[in-house]
């Protein structure tokens, strides 16, 4: 196979999790909700055995999920007050 110079570069969501630090399974997330544009190469499995989904995420995909998430310097969590976080009971 011939590659072009132009062509994107593609990751398998294990290298984009050995990249983020995080389980292959928090990347797939961010693909199936939306996050991180992927392209969906095969899908494996039936109805008994689940589907098991394989991606690949373009390098400049992933470069712009990085870019568009940068913080302050702050977490959310611990910058907002717990009270304005959700509805968490506190417990007596």
């Amino acid at each position: 196979m011939i590659q072009r110079a132009d062509a994107p570069v593609y990751l398998t969501t294990a290298e984009v999790a050995r990249l983020m630090k995080v389980s292959r399974d928090t990347v797939q997330g961010w693909i199936l909700h939306g996050y991180l544009p992927a392209v969906e190469v095969n899908v494996q499995g039936g109805k008994r055995a689940g589907k098991k989904h394989h991606f690949r995420v373009a390098q400049g995909d992933l470069e712009t999920f990085i870019a568009t998430r940068r913080t302050a310097g702050r977490c959310w969590a611990r910058s907002t007050p717990r009270a304005a976080r959700g509805p968490y009971r506190q417990l007596v």
